[in-house]
Order: C-alpha cells, then sequence, then structure tokens
C-alpha cells in the first residue's frame, strides 16, 4: 500500500493560493500545466484543510456533449451547497451561472471568509458554441468580481487554450485573471524530498537516473516502487505488457491536444535530432505546414513543456530551432516507440532496462537527456556559478566550413558584467578528466565561437570569456582544468535550491 503524502514543495505556488484566499477583494486564478503534473492534487489538497472557505469543484468531461458537462456541474452544485440535493439541470450556460450567482447569495457572509469556486478541465468543459465563456465573462464581470468572498480558480491540462482563452483573453474576460499559475513538473530537489517522503532511500545519481525517464511528473512517480532498484522499477514501469506507462505517451498528446497526430509528428522529427531543428527545417515538411498551423502547433507544444525554443548567440531571432526537453518524451522516443509494438506481444520480463544500460545508445541518450535537464535547472545552475538572472540564456552551433569544423557550445550566459559564460555540459559516472586531446578540442572550440561571432559584430570588445564545467560526476583538477575551466557544477548543485 502506497503512503499518503501531503504537498511536496510548490513553495510559490502554495504562497499564492494563501494569498488569494486571505485577499480582502475577489480573486480570478488561471492554473495551467501539462497533464498529470499534479495541478487538480495542489489544489483540492490545499483547500481540503481550510476551514474558512467553502469548496466548490466542477471537472469538464473529456470528449463530454453540452448537457453531460451541465449536468455534472449540477451535480456537484448540489454537493456542495444542498448537502447533496440532486439539482434539475439547466439547458444552456447562462442559465446555470445565474443559479450558482443565487445559490451564492443565499450563502450567509459569516459563515465564509471565502467561497472557492474550482474549474477544473475548464477546456473540455468549453464545448464548441456552448456559450461557456460567454457565460462565465457574464458571471465574473456582473457579479464574482463585485462580491469579496469569491475565489475562482479556473483550470487546464491544454495550457495554450487557457492562456489564449483565459489569461491573454482580448474580449470580456480582458485582464481579469489576478493571479496565474503554471504549475511546472517538480525539480530533482522536490523530486528528492517526494521520494524520501515515500520510503526511497536512492541517492541523488539515482534519483537522476529516474528523472530523465519520468521527469518530475508526480503521477509517474507514483509507479516506483522503494523495494525496487531503479532498473527493476524501469523495467515494471515500461517494459511489460502490462507496464502503466507503455502506452502513456499517445494518451498523453490526446487529452491535450485536439490534432494530437500532428503534435505528435512535430515533437518526434525534432526528436530525432540531437540539437533540435530549426523551425525553416520543419517548415519543408508539407503536412505539418500546411495551413500555415506549425508556428501555433509549436507554441502549444512549448506551451505545454514539451519543448524549449533557443536561440543561437549573436543571431537574435535569425536561427531560431526547437528542442525536445521534456524527459518522458526524450525517452519515449529513444526507447519505448521503437519497441513498442513488439514489447506488447511478448514479455520482456525482468533485467531488460539493465541490457539497455549497457548499450551505446543509452550512453548517447543519457548525454542528450542531461542536456536537456539542465536547460530545465538554470535556477541552480545560475547560482552556482553566481550568474545574476538578468544573464541572457543561449546556445551556439557552427555547422562548418572551408575554413572551421563544426562546433557545438551547448550553454551561454551573456553576463551584465562583461562576461560571456560558456558551459560543457558532460554526464559521466565518475569524474572526468580533461586530457590534453580534449584541451585542444575544447581551445578549438573556443577559437571558432570567437571567430565566427566577432565576425558578425555581435560581441562588444569589452566581453571577456569564462568557460565552466558542468557534469554528473565531477572535473578532476589536473593542468588542462586549471588553464581553461573557471568554474564547475556538479549534480549535487542542480538538487539545490
Amino acid at each position: 500500500m502506497k503512503k499518503t503524502i501531503g504537498i511536496i514543495g510548490r513553495e510559490t505556488e502554495l504562497n499564492l493560493l494563501e494569498n488569494a484566499l486571505n485577499s480582502p477583494t475577489p480573486e480570478f486564478l488561471a492554473i495551467y500545466g501539462r497533464r498529470r503534473v499534479g495541478k487538480t492534487y495542489l489544489i483540492s489538497q490545499f483547500f481540503s484543510e481550510k476551514k474558512n472557505c467553502l469548496f466548490f469543484q466542477s471537472v469538464g468531461i473529456r470528449n463530454g456533449k453540452l448537457p453531460a458537462q451541465i449536468k455534472q456541474f449540477s451535480q456537484e452544485l448540489g454537493r456542495a451547497f444542498y448537502q447533496g440535493a440532486e439539482l434539475l439541470p439547466k439547458s444552456n450556460w447562462m442559465d446555470v451561472f445565474s443559479q450558482l450567482q443565487q445559490t451564492m447569495e443565499a450563502v450567509p457572509t459569516e459563515r465564509f471568509e471565502k467561497i472557492v469556486l474550482f474549474l477544473d478541465e475548464l477546456p473540455w468543459m468549453a464545448t464548441p458554441k456552448s456559450g461557456l465563456l460567454e457565460a462565465l465573462e457574464f458571471f465574473w464581470n456582473r457579479y464574482g468580481s463585485k462580491d469579496p468572498r469569491v475565489l475562482l480558480i479556473i483550470c487546464g491540462s491544454a495550457a495554450s487554450w487557457i492562456l489564449k482563452n483565459i489569461i491573454n483573453n482580448q474580449e470580456g474576460l480582458y485582464n481579469r485573471v489576478t493571479r496565474p499559475i503554471k504549475l511546472s513538473p517538480l525539480t530533482l530537489h522536490e523530486t528528492e524530498i517526494y521520494l524520501k517522503a515515500r520510503g526511497f532511500s536512492y541517492p541523488q545519481r539515482q534519483i537522476m537516473e529516474i528523472y530523465l525517464a519520468l521527469g518530475g511528473i508526480p503521477f509517474y512517480l507514483n509507479f516506483l516502487n522503494p523495494k525496487l532498484s531503479v532498473p527493476q522499477n524501469l523495467d515494471q514501469i515500461f517494459f511489460q505488457q502490462t507496464a502503466p506507462l507503455l502506452d502513456e505517451f499517445n494518451k498523453l498528446f490526446a487529452s491535450l491536444f485536439k490534432n494530437s497526430e500532428q503534435h505528435e509528428q512535430i515533437i518526434k522529427l525534432i526528436g530525432k535530432h540531437t540539437y533540435g531543428l530549426e523551425l525553416k527545417e520543419l517548415s519543408i515538411h508539407k503536412k505539418l505546414s500546411a495551413g500555415g498551423r506549425l508556428t501555433e502547433r509549436l507554441q502549444e507544444l512549448e506551451d505545454a513543456g514539451f519543448i524549449i525554443k533557443l536561440t543561437p548567440y549573436g543571431y537574435q531571432n535569425k536561427g531560431t530551432f526547437y528542442r525536445v526537453i521534456d524527459p518522458f518524451s526524450l525517452f519515449h522516443l529513444r526507447f519505448i516507440e521503437s519497441f513498442r509494438s513488439n514489447l506488447k506481444k511478448l514479455d520482456q520480463g525482468t533485467g531488460y532496462w539493465l541490457l539497455i544500460t549497457q548499450s551505446q545508445s543509452f550512453k548517447s541518450w543519457r548525454g542528450y537527456a542531461f542536456e536537456a535537464l539542465c536547460l530545465q535547472h538554470l535556477y541552480p545552475i545560475r547560482k552556482a556559478l553566481k550568474i545574476e538572472a538578468d544573464a541572457s540564456i543561449h546556445t551556439w552551433r557552427h555547422r562548418g566550413d572551408s575554413e572551421n569544423s563544426g562546433a557545438q557550445i551547448d550553454l551561454i550566459f551573456d553576463r551584465s558584467d562583461g562576461v560571456i559564460q560558456l558551459c560543457e555540459i558532460k554526464c559521466t559516472d565518475k569524474p572526468f578528466t580533461i586530457t590534453k586531446i580534449y584541451r585542444n578540442n575544447l581551445k578549438t572550440k573556443l577559437e571558432v565561437f570567437q571567430k565566427q561571432v566577432q565576425a558578425s559584430s555581435k560581441i562588444p570588445d569589452h566581453k571577456i570569456y569564462f568557460l565552466s564545467f558542468i557534469n554528473a560526476a565531477s572535473l578532476t583538477e589536473n593542468i588542462y582544468s586549471q588553464e581553461l575551466v573557471t568554474n564547475t557544477v556538479c549534480l549535487e548543485d542542480l538538487f539545490k535550491i
């Protein structure tokens, strides 16, 4: 039986909720984040412990028709305000919200300090031509925004829908959201606390291995068994006929996007390229660019946290490219996608993942996945390197020409104190040693970078260069590291807050 735990981490979000609950004015919150990240759990758990509020929750039904959505809403209204009495469903949303308004007006003002209205998975609730958004706008503008007891919380996994229709609404809900909340996956630090609370004794190295496969998604982490090793856990989660996450990738996209096939095509295409793809490279695929929707699909994937848009240093908006950053997606695309049909036909049994970890494919994936992990943990990296928050973040790649070979710099911080911090990222099991050959390669890379970028007049003359090393293990100190490396970041630093 799994251990029940409370809210782990989420300090910023908890402070926002606490402030909204204690606010003397009406509050309109919009919370969004990918499926399984813990949005509903956060809200429900937080308010279940509060005695000074009346909590109402209605959840949208995926693919549900208008009558079903309204019926569900009415049932929850009866449970929250009428001791479970069954209410006769209305025929449209305007009447539903009118009924909600009348119900709330009947609640004695001295009984509760706040009336919390939690509309969960609103994108599912807002069926085409249902009039839900119009009714919600009218309810808030006419009534909710004038009652200091009201705390309205809109929630949804379709991040782009919430951003477009609620947070950045240009019509009746324009500028109405008082506190937007983006709920991201747990960080390494939060994941460590979460696993310890569930009885795990994994060291940080093994927690990293788990994170590279599952990310900081609480729902996925719940499948882990503290009595199993990391390879045993990943075997039973992915590599068996009844594995709970074997089909999760397709379910995940289908639940988030109306045209999920296109989103899957895009992320699979980007995932095939270690350093991502430029927009112009994606645009040549006719199926993706048809109808001019490619940019919109990319934005939706970025809003949901699956990909990241990066600008190569010195190119401003030119050369912008996209890279898969979600650990679970990277893991699926590399190890599950090609084997999925066979896995369904034949149970691979125990030890399958352990065999994979001995392959070259695993080693190359882990290096790429660790780079993505670093891009998700820029705050602790900046803190370890003592870099201020105003530093712009870039990467850089030179494809090579007749004069210079190709070169890649994993991460760049352009600092306001006149320093360009270049970061080399490695994921090794043992401390990395810079050999003479590697030292020469590094120097060549730095020379190519300086030459190419300075030729485009993008770097002011007063800028200086520092080289940092980010490694899952440490960096062996020798004459070459002393010559080239200014400072290092290790795995322990990534677990800090």
